[in-house]
């Protein structure tokens, strides 16, 4: 008699992905007032050349030149803030790097981040950061990632900010 075995049936990585990049262009294309969408063939506009010539950089991509963002989204489990006071190589360490690779002078580098059932994190340069956006109810973390200071802090923080503050 065969031993049945079950396969447990784990969520796609590439759908989950997917599925968080478009949740996170209706949230931007909410706050921004441009249209917004996933950056077509992701892999073929990584390289320098499409980026430069399409103006395209990062997980999504808008028609108006004056997003001053380039967003890059990671929904993916394994990972704790906590990780990053005692460790410098966790995901958020590699997400970050390659956030600040993609980025094209003249843009702010945006990471977007979350895991199932959590809330979306937003990181940026501390230098970038608007402080009008600090309000009562959002706690907001400075740490160093690699060579960088870095400020972590609930997405929905900066998609309640005044675009103005952006531009």
């Amino acid at each position: 008699m065969k031993k049945r075995t079950t396969k447990k049936k784990g969520v796609n990585g590439r759908k989950k992905g997917q599925s968080a990049e478009r949740k996170l262009a209706k949230l931007f294309a909410q706050w921004w007032g441009s249209e917004f969408a996933r950056t077509p063939l992701s892999g073929g506009f990584a390289t320098a050349k499409f980026r430069e010539d399409w103006n395209a950089s990062g997980d999504l991509v808008t028609p108006d030149p004056t997003f001053p963002f380039t967003v890059e989204s990671k929904k993916v489990e394994g990972w704790h803030l906590e990780q990053i006071l005692y460790s410098n190589k966790t995901l958020i360490h590699k997400w970050w790097e390659q956030t600040v690779r993609e980025t094209p002078e003249g843009k702010i580098s945006l990471l977007v981040f979350t895991r199932n059932r959590q809330k979306l994190f937003a990181c940026m340069l501390v230098d970038c950061f608007q402080a009008e956006i600090i309000t009562e109810g959002f706690g907001f973390f400075i740490t160093s990632l690699g060579e960088d200071t870095v400020i972590i802090f609930p997405l929905e923080a900066l998609l309640k900010s005044r675009k103005e503050l952006w531009m």
